[in-house]
């Protein structure tokens, strides 16, 4: 199998690209406003322009609304489309379907619709006040989901004299997958439906098609072609584009296309959007005894993933660090902004935030270096097995050591050195190091995948998987998995991925979760179909069942290896005399569904080296250096592309990134000439990553998730260098991003 096949050489074919025959085109038009009231909408111009098939509001298509997570009440779900009010600029409101996209264009501007304004809630710290401004009536209430955890009060901590506080703002972010949301729908016969969509959760996507078409989700095949990223933003079943496509096509008894523009994409695909402050209490040796944290989380007009992200900081709030007690807080607060979803390292990122930042303000009020500070609050593999005060699981992972392997690894000592000599000089460019410790979350939740594995009658080996890849490539590994099992050669594997027809479960890509569940599953079906070959190869070999070895891409017997069989001889043999062994009773497939008691915590420990011009506010990352501990790494260049891909990320996040909007609730950066994004140019010379490579034991092939690494770790180390490396000035926090012009004040404001 090759790396990548398909996307190196341009023959991959994403939702946009496949051919359907007679496939008509669906835009949508979309709300102006934040929050308004629709008065009238009047169709018939758009209806009677060439071309158009049909122009649909929300009452000529029964959709129920989109909800998917249970702990979110129902009330709250999102109509696919607006039902006479709109709640956020973008929102959909008619949907126009024509022979071609031009013509789709040309009818949506002609589609008028009148809408009476209300009062738009905007901003996430007034939106939790008792003001009678509900952005939906059915709660009324802004705050949708509260967490809140108090420690045992009877043994708080009574020497703990130091106190620190601090805050840290993340903005809104566009997640900007390559590829916008696309999908195909196909109607077939007898009410199903055959849909080819971008996203990362085939399953989830055929359930809730079904639930808010009111289907049997039997009716509907899900297929997924290649997937141009998702990072979070294709993560979830319930996208309510989709489920307007499918109703389209459902109507009309033709396919129907959607691909999203890219400006459409901007404005309604969103993550984080938080707000945190925390209290520390510690001892004066800089021991962490107390951590108060408080989290705000914008959810925007409809709550779906981003709403239940504090839960998972809360569950992450001790990170890799030995803390007694926890007090939490958390709400997440509806506005009138567009709903906030998944992005990279969700609750995580958020939970590492806060707990580096106060490990850097300890070490500040002690005058001591950081990276002690850490190493004397962190976990130590005789720690383990503990369940921390939040309800995190720790395995046994050496934090201690990995933060001494990239103290190494970054030349720790020498930046210091360099670090002193420029401030002695007052040089224009001054040196900033930001170090990181940090636990992630993998496959904590839907812990189960269902696959299969046949050999076929050529002795070629086929995985089926309800996962889907969003450019992380999952062949590559599982192949790997099955020849480290079978006698066959990676090239001589085939990957089948995302098509959920013959499966009723399993769940996708996301949460780092699909190597170590779906990964396992395809070593439990190799391993069901060893035995069964190893009973066909004695068959054929004529000799016992316990003396057939495996070795050298052959089926073999023990002390006599000139007695051997292939595995495609051994299939070919198998199929063309099947019906002479009706004694054996075994085939050339096995399914399997692998469950995971428990979620694995994957952590990294990350060193980073910034240059900030003093004068300008110009940031430069010069180095980047981590160490991870993802359980046993199946497939080592993948693993790092996914590190290194997602501190990227994270370079982006921390220096550039940030939706804005207007007072009106307007987005004032929903294209990429105004949204800044990090490319080639922004990432350091010096981007170095290993691994420890140490199994887990909750999973047969001992792995861990490592998709989210970067995006948990390195947020905290580049914010965590800049401050550092505007010390001299007095600076402790810095709100994100941060841009030239708020480090240049934050240098000159003082």
């Amino acid at each position: 199998m090759k790396r990548f096949e398909g996307l190196v050489e341009g023959s991959a074919r994403f939702a946009a690209d496949l051919a359907v025959e007679g496939a008509l085109h669906l835009v949508f038009v979309r709300s102006p406003h934040a929050h308004a009231r629709i008065s009238n909408v009047d169709t018939t111009s758009a209806l009677a322009m060439d071309g158009v098939a049909a122009v649909f509001t929300a009452g000529d298509l029964a959709m129920i609304p989109v909800w998917e997570i249970h702990i979110i009440p129902e009330t709250l779900g999102q109509p696919p489309l607006a039902v006479d009010t709109v709640r956020y600029v973008g929102e959909r409101v008619v949907a126009v379907v024509a022979d071609t996209l031009a013509h789709a264009l040309d009818a949506a501007e002609h589609v008028v619709i009148d809408y009476d304004p209300l009062p738009a809630v905007l901003d996430p710290m007034l939106a939790r006040q008792p003001t009678g401004a509900w952005v939906l009536p059915a709660l009324a209430s802004n705050v949708a989901l509260h967490w809140s955890t108090e420690p045992d009060q009877t043994r708080l901590p009574d020497d703990a004299p130091l106190r620190v506080t601090g805050s840290i703002h993340m903005p809104r972010l566009a997640v900007a997958p390559l590829e916008c949301l696309s999908i195909v729908v196909v109607p077939g016969p007898d009410d199903t439906l055959v849909v080819h969509p971008a996203t990362q959760s085939p399953h989830g996507t055929r359930v809730q098609l079904a639930r808010s078409l009111a289907m049997s989700f039997t009716n509907i095949r899900v297929v997924v072609p290649y997937v141009g990223g998702g990072f979070g933003g294709k993560a979830v079943g319930g996208i309510v584009d989709y489920v307007v496509c499918a109703a389209a096509a459902r109507a009309l008894q033709r396919p129907v296309r959607y691909v999203e523009q890219r400006g459409d994409n901007l404005t309604t695909m969103h993550g984080r959007g938080m707000r945190l402050r925390y209290t520390v209490d510690a001892t004066s040796e800089g021991i962490v005894r107390l951590l108060d944290v408080h989290q705000l989380a914008d959810c925007g007009a409809y709550p779906t993933t981003n709403a239940v992200e504090p839960g998972k900081t809360q569950l992450m709030s001790c990170g890799p660090y030995r803390i007694e007690h926890v007090r939490f807080d958390g709400s997440s607060v509806l506005t009138n902004l567009a709903p906030s979803g998944a992005y990279r390292g969700p609750g995580r990122s958020e939970a590492a935030a806060v707990l580096e930042d106060a490990m850097d303000a300890v070490a500040r009020a002690l005058k001591i270096d950081p990276t002690e500070v850490r190493r004397r609050n962190l976990l130590r593999p005789e720690d383990a097995p503990l369940v921390s005060p939040t309800g995190t699981r720790y395995d046994g992972t050496d934090f201690v050591a990995m933060l001494d392997a990239v103290l190494i690894n970054a030349h720790y000592d020498d930046l210091r050195v360099e670090q002193e000599e420029r401030r002695s000089r007052e040089d224009r460019t001054q040196l900033g190091i930001g170090v990181s410790t940090i636990v992630d979350s993998s496959a904590w939740f839907a812990r189960d995948e269902s696959l299969s594995v046949w050999v076929t009658a050529q002795g070629r080996v086929q995985v089926r998987a309800i996962s889907a890849s969003a450019g992380q490539d999952h062949g590559t590994a599982f192949a790997a998995i099955v020849s480290s099992v079978l006698p066959v050669a990676a090239a001589d594997i085939d990957v089948i991925e995302g098509d959920t027809d013959g499966f009723d479960h399993g769940f996708g890509s996301s949460g780092s979760r699909t190597i170590q569940l779906a990964g396992s599953a395809v070593h439990q079906a190799s391993m069901i179909l060893l035995d069964r070959l190893r009973t066909l190869a004695a068959q054929y070999l004529e000799a016992a069942v316990a003396d057939i070895t495996v070795n050298d891409r052959v089926f073999a017997v023990r002390g006599v290896p000139a007695r051997s069989v292939t595995l495609g001889a051994l299939a070919r043999f198998t199929h063309e005399h099947r019906d002479e062994w009706p004694e054996i009773e075994t085939s050339l497939d096995a399914s399997c569904t692998f469950a995971q008691e428990h979620a694995t915590y994957p952590s990294m420990a990350a060193v980073v080296c910034v240059e900030v011009d003093t004068e300008t506010g110009q940031a430069r990352i010069r180095s980047h250096h981590s160490v991870a501990d993802c359980g046993r790494v199946i497939d080592p260049p993948s693993a790092r592309g996914q590190v290194i891909g997602a501190n990227a990320q994270a370079i982006g996040q921390v220096l550039f990134e940030a939706i804005v909007y207007d007072e009106a609730g307007n987005p004032r950066n929903a294209s990429l000439a105004e949204y800044l994004m990090t490319s080639a140019a922004e990432q350091p010379a010096t981007h170095e990553t290993s691994f420890t490579n140490l199994p887990t034991s909750m999973n047969p092939i001992g792995a861990k998730g490592v998709g989210e690494l970067g995006m948990v770790g390195t947020p905290a180390a580049v914010r965590s260098a800049l401050i550092d490396a505007l010390a001299p000035f007095g600076v402790t926090s810095l709100d994100l991003p941060c841009t030239p012009e708020r480090l240049w004040r934050a240098i000159n404001d003082r």
